[in-house]
């Protein structure tokens, strides 16, 4: 049987700008930090934060082989009934480590004979209850991080955490994940959108143990920058053997259309692929990319968000209520 065809996404190689080797060597640098620190990876939806996330921990620890948990990854994004979930959170971080509570016996045949030894006695303990509540899975998270020699957490999508419920407090659930990066001892690195700058600034507490990295898209404003657009844009005419030059003769529009964000041109060649289909084109042309391009609301939405972000994480000047206004302005903050 023929495997389905690879999308758009799928053939465009892997963007590597300016504001993307940044981000990843801050990131690398939190591997030296101090156990229980966060930070931060903020920045537009669509700049390359989910590809960094699923990278950075191959990078960092490539030459640790001996290690077998040296780094997890979670997405947040499957939150419960649409909010944040805390309880969920730690279920997910236990299936990082083969989840001791269903899968005790298969996570023990894979690891070597003397990390078994000091695993058996408490995973077994674990093994025979049911139910387990929030706090006793905290507990066994962060003994099986300190066990498995687990040095990182990175989670993807921690913008979700905005969608909360039952009263609580936005910045609890930052709290608790510092809590719970401590006990592990491990760094965090939080990957996320706007929604992310709600959480920062509220406590003293936090900051001074938390790092922020912005993401920044690929920008106009020098000729560096536009080169390393053009650049981008010449790859994506090799990598999905577009007709030579379209993209480049029409770089202020797709930027216009973009504002230099890796992910929005992905997105309007795919739909620019798809206008090409319906109309029994067999490569997209100039006529299928105008007809993709975003509404003006989708654009303005997609510079305010980019713009905000910018200006916080370069000022270090935040008001939360901003944030928060913005989004409900545009209907994504939800909580009862």
């Amino acid at each position: 049987m023929e495997s389905r065809p690879a999308t758009i996404s799928q053939s465009i190689q892997l963007v590597v700008h300016s504001g993307y080797e940044r981000a990843s060597l801050y990131c690398q640098h939190i591997d030296r930090t101090e156990p229980g620190t966060l930070a931060f990876v903020v920045g537009a939806s669509g700049v390359g934060k989910t590809q960094l996330s699923k990278l950075i921990g191959p990078e960092i620890y490539k030459d640790n082989s001996q290690q077998k948990h040296p780094w997890i990854r979670v997405s947040l994004q499957n939150g419960s009934g649409g909010y944040f979930s805390s309880k969920d959170f730690i279920v997910d971080v236990l299936a990082e480590f083969r989840d001791p509570f269903r899968g005790l016996m298969g996570m023990l045949n894979e690891l070597p004979l003397d990390l078994v030894m000091k695993l058996e006695p408490v995973l077994g303990m674990l093994s025979r209850r049911r139910n387990q509540s929030e706090g006793e899975m905290r507990k066994a998270v962060a003994a099986l991080a300190k066990i498995l020699d687990c040095r990182m957490m990175i989670l993807d999508e921690a913008n979700i955490m905005i969608l909360t419920k039952g009263g609580r407090l936005l910045e609890s659930h930052v709290e608790s994940i510092r809590t719970l990066s401590k006990d592990m001892k491990v760094r965090t690195i939080l990957f996320g959108t706007i929604a992310v700058l709600a959480f920062m600034g509220y406590s003293a507490q936090i900051n001074r143990i938390t790092h922020n990295v912005h993401f920044d898209r690929i920008r106009d404003d020098s000729e560096f920058g536009m080169i390393e657009f053009l650049s981008f844009l010449d790859g994506c005419e090799r990598d999905i053997s577009l007709e030579n030059g379209l993209l480049s003769r029409n770089a202020d529009a797709i930027y216009e259309a973009s504002y230099g964000i890796p992910g929005e041109v992905v997105s309007l060649l795919e739909r620019a692929s798809a206008h090409s289909f319906v109309h029994k084109g067999d490569r997209i042309t100039l006529r299928d990319l105008e007809a993709s391009y975003p509404p003006a609301i989708v654009r303005k939405r997609m510079r305010e968000e980019a713009d905000l972000v910018e200006r916080v994480m370069k000022s270090g000047e935040l008001d939360p209520r901003e944030v928060l206004a913005l989004l409900k302005e545009q209907g994504r903050v939800i909580w009862s």
